[in-house]
């Protein structure tokens, strides 16, 4: 899963301009049929700017010959008129014919990321990368293995289940500290979900391991302000290359990063 992770991302920025494009493409036919010249540049821009704002944030490759089409079209439109008084005869009709040709498959397009080779061009990841090595995060972790490796060294524990889950927790976030946004994210509903629990509280009862157990909920406390803030810088980023408004997307409360996945809200 965490290998389509940017890959679902992308979804939801491309098809939130997919669908722009195509609440634009049947307007346009019908101005077009219509005898409104002034209209027909505007709606003829308009979808243009529409259609390059996909390709804009979709590898060449993965430019679907209907979106060319428009682009091309459209912009041929615009060429032939000056100002809003030049009229071409014949333009339009050319212009409706073309865009009828290509209407079905425009409409009914399936964007599928997951198994196109040109996945690797949706950068999610990367910009990850690069948030989370400005960041304090790794520091955080290693802060929050050395406070768990106390405890369990310290002698203080004398149930075996309790010190088992405690080394369990430290594999976990050893394992974790580094890696893919998908395994820190999950790593992390996993820390919050083990300080919820049973064992954790009673972690409390016993007077030597208190204190450093509130040093580690300190230490989660400042964790989770590093990664709202890794989220933010993300967010912008994405906001900033891809021109889009992000809304739920990304954010990073309850990890809801995959809110929008289609196959997701299919399965619940």
């Amino acid at each position: 899963m965490n290998q389509n992770i940017s890959a679902t991302l992308l979804f939801n920025l491309v098809n939130e301009k997919y669908n722009v494009i195509k609440s634009q493409l049947p307007s346009l036919l019908k101005t077009l049929s219509e005898n409104n010249h002034k209209a027909k540049l505007i709606e003829s821009s308009t979808l243009h700017e529409s259609a390059m704002d996909l390709a804009n944030i979709l590898a060449t490759q993965d430019r679907p010959i209907w979106l060319n089409e428009i682009i091309v079209r459209t912009e041929e439109f615009t060429s032939k008129h000056k100002d809003n008084d030049s009229i071409v005869s014949g333009s339009s009709w050319a212009l409706l014919q073309a865009l009828m040709e290509i209407y079905k498959p425009a409409l009914n397009h399936n964007w599928n990321f997951s198994t196109q080779e040109g996945k690797h061009h949706y950068n999610f990841d990367s910009i990850y990368q690069k948030y989370r090595e400005e960041s304090d995060l790794e520091t955080l972790f290693n802060t929050l293995i050395n406070t768990l490796e106390t405890m369990v060294s310290s002698g203080e524990i004398d149930s075996i289940t309790a010190i088992n889950s405690l080394k369990e927790l430290i594999d976990i976030l050893e394992q974790n500290k580094s890696s893919s946004y998908f395994s820190t994210m999950a790593s992390w509903e996993f820390v919050k979900s083990f300080t919820c629990n049973l064992i954790w509280e009673q972690l409390d009862s016993i007077p030597g391991i208190k204190p450093i157990k509130k040093a580690f909920e300190k230490t989660m406390a400042d964790t989770d302000i590093e990664l709202k803030e890794l989220h933010k810088k993300i967010a912008d980023e994405m906001k900033s290359k891809y021109k889009v408004t992000i809304q739920n997307t990304l954010t990073y409360k309850n990890n809801k990063l995959l809110e929008n996945d289609p196959e997701q809200s299919n399965s619940n």
